[in-house]
C-alpha cells in the first residue's frame, strides 16, 4: 500500500521523493526486521545477494557485524549452507548477516525493525556498535523499543501507545 504525503515534502539526496520514480525509490531502501529470512544458500551469497562483491568486501562487512566467530566455527566457514531445512542458526546470528547483506548494498536508506529485540545487553552493545560505524554515510531509520539502540541517533520521535 502507497500513500501519498498530505502536506510538506520529504527530501532524498536533496531532491522530493514525489518527483522520484517509485521503482527507483523502492531500491534505495533496504529492510532488516527482527525475524530475518535466510535464503537456501551460502553464508557467503546470503551476505552478497544480489551483488557482485569480492570474497574481501564480504568479509570486512561480515567483521564489522561480529560475524566471523560463528561463520569461522563451521566446518565449510562462508560456503556453509543455510535457509530452509539447512544449517539452523540463531535469530542473533541471521541479524548479523541480514543487517550485513543490507549494508553491502550501499543504499540510501536502512530500515531496522527492532533487530536486537531479543538480544542480551552484551550482544546488543556489540550491534550498537556495528550500526553505529555501517549507518555512515545512509539514512538509518530505527524502530526500537530499547533506548539504547538509538542513543547515537540525531534526531528521536516517540509514538505514544504505538
Amino acid at each position: 500500500m502507497h500513500f501519498g504525503l498530505a502536506f510538506g515534502e520529504v527530501p532524498l539526496d536533496g531532491e522530493n521523493i514525489k518527483s522520484l520514480k517509485l521503482e527507483w525509490l523502492r531500491s534505495q531502501i533496504r529492510l532488516v526486521t527482527q525475524e530475518p529470512a535466510l535464503l537456501s544458500l551460502s553464508i557467503r551469497d546470503n551476505i552478497a545477494y544480489g551483488r557482485s562483491a569480492t570474497p574481501d568486501q564480504i568479509e570486512e562487512v561480515a567483521k564489522t557485524m561480529h560475524a566471523p566467530t560463528f561463520i569461522s566455527s563451521l566446518e565449510k566457514g562462508y560456503e556453509t549452507q543455510v535457509g530452509r531445512a539447512r544449517l539452523a542458526l540463531t535469530e542473533e546470528q541471521k541479524i548479523k548477516l541480514s543487517v550485513a547483506r543490507v549494508v553491502l548494498s550501499n543504499t540510501s536508506i536502512l530500515l531496522l525493525d527492532e533487530v536486537t529485540g531479543g538480544f542480551d545487553f552484551e550482544v546488543e552493545g556489540a550491534v550498537q556498535e556495528a550500526l553505529d560505524i555501517l549507518r555512515l554515510g545512509q539514512s538509518t531509520i530505527i524502530i526500537a523499543r530499547r533506548l539504547s539502540l538509538i542513543r547515537n541517533a540525531d534526531y528521536i520521535a516517540v509514538m505514544e501507545e504505538g
